[in-house]
């Protein structure tokens, strides 16, 4: 009799052991499809958030490129002109004058005219460099590089000749990296050396450079308003940098940037 019941009671209790675990892991398959769907959702927020401020940053500095533009042109056009009939008054001016004391002050009124109007060119040059816009990247890092032979440092660049089939926006960034680099040497690095390769590997623009400087100060707690920017044109254009110290001494900075369709400035 016993058994029997026994018996009965199993065969209750195995069906109902069954409906509960099937219940447990339909409760178990939806807890992880709803765990699933919540990182889903909040995957999806942070790259809104990420692609937002990216477009954030790349808005930022098409308005910067635009007023730098603006502002060069003003230089070069109004300024500049005004500075140039200046200089031309003062020479005018020195041909009638007969006091030596007063010659002698209009030739430095020369002089500040000149100096002031050279200034001024290189301020709009260097905001908007004419060279990269007339001769292409390649030849405007070379320009860039010379000027660094004043200062008693020695250029080595390797430049890929299909750098100039890059976008423009490509150009202006690396442009802008290679000089903030060379500002970046010649005011902190105490460098002899600089050494620059631009090339095309796989799918990316690669810029590779060093010096033979001191490097970055360790230990480094907050990256210079000169390495954020790197940062920043790199990121707008979907790229990465890596910077720091080498092994055998100086600076390196590493940048990697995706292929974009071409565009014209």
């Amino acid at each position: 009799m016993e058994t029997a019941e026994a018996t009965q009671l199993t065969q209750t209790l195995i069906p109902f052991a069954f409906v509960v675990f099937v219940i447990a892991v339909g409760v178990a398959l939806l807890f992880q499809k709803f765990r699933e769907k919540l990182i889903r959702q909040r995957l999806e927020k942070e790259e809104l958030k990420n692609q937002h401020q990216l477009d954030l940053l790349r808005s930022a500095i098409a308005v910067q490129e635009e007023e730098r533009k603006r502002f060069a042109r003003d230089l070069h056009d109004e300024l500049s002109a005004v500075l140039a009939v200046g200089k031309m008054n003062s020479e005018q001016l020195a041909l009638r004058v007969a006091d030596p004391a007063v010659a002698t002050e209009v030739q430095e009124l020369q002089h500040l005219f000149q100096n002031s109007l050279q200034a001024t060119r290189q301020i709009s040059h260097a905001l908007m460099p004419p060279e990269l816009v007339s001769l292409g990247l390649e030849q405007a890092l070379r320009n860039l590089a010379r000027r660094l032979t004043a200062q008693h440092i020695t250029p080595a660049l390797q430049l890929d000749a299909a750098t100039e089939k890059m976008p423009w926006e490509t150009q202006l960034a690396l442009y802008r990296m290679c000089s903030e680099l060379m500002h970046n040497t010649l005011k902190h690095a105490e460098a002899t050396e600089i050494h620059l390769q631009l090339q095309i590997a796989e799918a990316h623009y690669r810029l590779e450079y060093h010096d033979n400087g001191v490097g970055l100060p360790a230990p480094l707690e907050a990256p210079g308003l000169g390495l954020k920017n790197l940062e920043a044109r790199a990121s707008a254009l979907g790229g990465v940098v890596h910077t720091g110290n080498r092994p055998e001494g100086g600076f390196f900075a590493s940048v990697q940037l995706p292929l974009l369709p071409t565009s014209t400035p």
